[in-house]
């Protein structure tokens, strides 16, 4: 790769083979993990990407976010990012299906409680959740209850009930 040095703006270049091509375009926003540089996730663009040769192209990344002695690394170990989704992981075991919605059960004040998700990522363990909008759906009330950090998620589905009250000993 080459690296061309700005006051405010850092470009990187690397070769990335067609199959990684995939969903990245000029102009795109996408992360970067410099690994050699104690893992710093920092913000960057699709600056350019080249015609494809021999199944790769080379891509042009534009950061402009200042990193400190960037500049003394001739080589940089990173991944590219394409796409990063926020929610909370949650075990696979733990989604139940409820009136044709997908959520999970968690203890607030005691109480067992059903809460509606939306799954963003999943495999064999674990899934990424979010919480339902109020457009996603007609079924949320206004006072519907939502998925928060610290919130009990109970695994064991199938010995509890919607407001079932937990005692803790």
């Amino acid at each position: 790769g080459v690296k061309v040095v700005d006051n405010t703006e850092w470009y990187v270049a690397c070769t990335v083979n067609k199959p990684s091509l995939e969903g990245l375009k000029k102009g795109s926003k996408i992360g970067l993990r410099l690994k050699n540089m104690g893992n710093e996730n920092v913000d960057a663009y699709i600056y350019n990407i080249s015609d494809m040769t021999n199944d790769s192209s080379v891509v042009t990344i534009k950061i402009n976010h200042n990193i400190d002695e960037f500049y003394k690394h001739r080589y940089v170990e990173m991944d590219i990012i394409k796409n990063q989704f926020k929610g909370f992981l949650v075990p696979t075991k733990s989604l139940v299906e409820k009136e044709d919605l997908v959520g999970v059960y968690i203890i607030k004040s005691g109480i067992v409680r059903f809460i509606p998700v939306k799954i963003l990522f999943s495999d064999s363990s674990n899934a990424l959740v979010t919480n339902l909008e109020n457009n996603e759906t007609t079924v949320i009330s206004a006072g519907a209850y939502k998925i928060k950090h610290y919130d009990e998620v109970i695994t064991t589905t199938k010995r509890v009930k919607e407001n079932q009250y937990i005692v803790n000993h």
